[in-house]
């Protein structure tokens, strides 16, 4: 079995070899046992991923939300294209979205669900998906708030810092309700837009199931250049965002690198082979993948307070999980929750940050209570580590230098007298 090579990538181009490693074919169900057994906080630390099992509440909400969005799939294209919104000018920006739904011709459609505080007209979103889906995101938010909190525990740093870095929570456990055609929740902010998503996909895997799963290219596909086992899905990534979580899929395809093994895992799969023989109806989607994306580092260097020997001395700085979809047997539909950290706190990602962050500061600012939460952290969005230190001494010798003027100036006029 081949290990993950550490490789470099080349700006601006995507390297043949990413992701086209193996899955380690020696893992069965006893693997999934493990992973169940392991404290989740572990599992992330050591392996970068967790295997969590929902509870009833969440799995309910879960397999009400995928009903929910199987139905909207099967709506007409027109029905489904009244919820594409740019949310932009066209005539100054790139075209782009934050919230709504989009579709790559023959490969798949997807739901971006943000959640709002009320007042959010640009959050158009049918009745069904959006009140089942706002419960879903305040769920899967508060399992990724509390991985974050043990996990930080474990290594012996503030669990604190963890809600600095997320938008602010509100009230928890209040059902959602209905303005006009957007849901209202006040789990966030009046008027605030979240940072984090649902994302919501149907890839339709439309091929011919006797081809065989090499690397031969598709040369007359959208993905053209990519490994036919990873067209009409994903190839080798990691997330932006703090943590990921993917309910385990009704067809099977992620696979995630565990940093314990230096080997892809064909995690689903190995799921719904765990659950083969049980007599529950779509036993696997008990199980949800949680995995670190990319901003877990903001989280970590707040908690060191940038130190390096401070970072060092942790037992294991956690790392984002590389992970990817394989080629399916079918269609697939996918339900994504990707907490991501807002960009009122730390650098934004995407275009569509900055208007975000316009309508997140408006809400933070008419909310009472929220004065010492919207403090930036300067110091990742300045970019130089250096400067922040330098701008706070400078404002010192500049306070000295001024009061000795003033200083010298009394003295000067009282020789004078």
């Amino acid at each position: 079995m081949q290990q993950i090579p550490k490789k470099q990538f080349t700006l601006g181009e995507q390297p043949d070899w990413a992701g086209t490693e193996d899955v380690d074919s020696t893992l069965d169900g006893s693997f999934v046992q493990t992973l169940i057994k392991e404290e989740n906080q572990v599992s992330l630390l050591k392996r970068g991923y967790c295997l969590f099992p929902l509870d009833d509440m969440s799995l309910g909400l879960y397999s009400s939300f995928h009903d929910a969005f199987e139905k909207f799939s099967a709506l007409p294209v027109p029905d489904k294209q009244r919820y594409a919104h740019l949310q932009f000018d066209k005539a100054s920006h790139s075209p782009n979205q934050y919230h709504g739904f989009s579709v790559v011709e023959g490969l798949k459609e997807q739901f971006m669900m943000r959640i709002g505080g009320g007042n959010c007209p640009e959050l158009e979103i049918p009745e069904d998906l959006g009140n089942i889906g706002a419960q879903l995101y305040e769920n899967l938010d508060q399992i990724c708030r509390n991985l974050a909190y043990k996990t930080m525990e474990e290594l012996k740093l503030s669990p604190t810092l963890v809600d600095k870095v997320l938008d602010p929570v509100m009230k928890r456990g209040v059902i959602p309700t209905r303005e006009g055609n957007t849901t209202a929740t006040p789990y966030i902010p009046k008027g605030y837009i979240s940072s984090s998503i649902l994302d919501n996909f149907h890839y339709y895997n439309k091929f011919d199931k006797t081809d065989s799963y090499d690397n031969k290219q598709i040369e007359n596909s959208p993905a053209k250049g990519e490994p036919d086992i990873f067209h009409n899905n994903h190839a080798a990534h990691t997330d932006s965002g703090l943590l990921t979580v993917v309910v385990t899929t009704d067809t099977p395809g992620l696979e995630v690198v565990d940093q314990q093994l230096g080997k892809w895992v064909a995690i689903e799969r190995l799921i719904h082979k765990y659950v083969q023989n049980s007599n529950i109806e779509k036993a696997w989607r008990r199980y949800a993948i949680v995995f670190w994306s990319d901003s877990i580092i903001y989280l970590i260097r707040d908690a060191t307070g940038k130190k390096q020997a401070q970072l060092e001395s942790l037992p294991r700085v956690p790392e984002s999980c590389l992970h990817r979809v394989q080629r399916c047997d079918g269609e697939r539909f996918s339900v994504v929750f990707k907490q991501r950290t807002t960009p009122l706190t730390t650098p934004p990602r995407y275009q569509e940050d900055f208007p975000l962050a316009k309508k997140q500061l408006e809400a933070v600012d008419a909310t009472e209570g929220l004065e010492s939460w919207r403090v930036p952290n300067w110091k990742y969005n300045i970019g130089n580590n250096d400067y922040t230190d330098a701008v706070g001494l400078g404002k010192k010798v500049l306070a000295f230098l001024s009061m000795s003027l003033v200083v010298g100036y009394f003295i000067y006029r009282r020789t004078k007298v």
